[in-house]
């Protein structure tokens, strides 16, 4: 799980093979606000092995 804002967090996921699976909307109240989470996946299989 992720900020919707981390934008360096969610590229690196996805460069291993790890997908969006959803947002979780006002998931956890941080600072005197609710903020999201996005959801991150990986299937058994789908890891990329060759990143660099």
């Amino acid at each position: 799980m992720t900020g919707p804002r981390n934008h360096r967090a969610r590229h690196v996921y996805e460069r291993v093979g790890f997908r969006s699976e959803g947002t979780l909307r006002q998931a956890s109240y941080t600072v005197g606000r609710y903020v999201d989470s996005v959801l991150m996946g990986l299937l058994r299989g789908e890891l990329v092995e060759d990143v660099a």
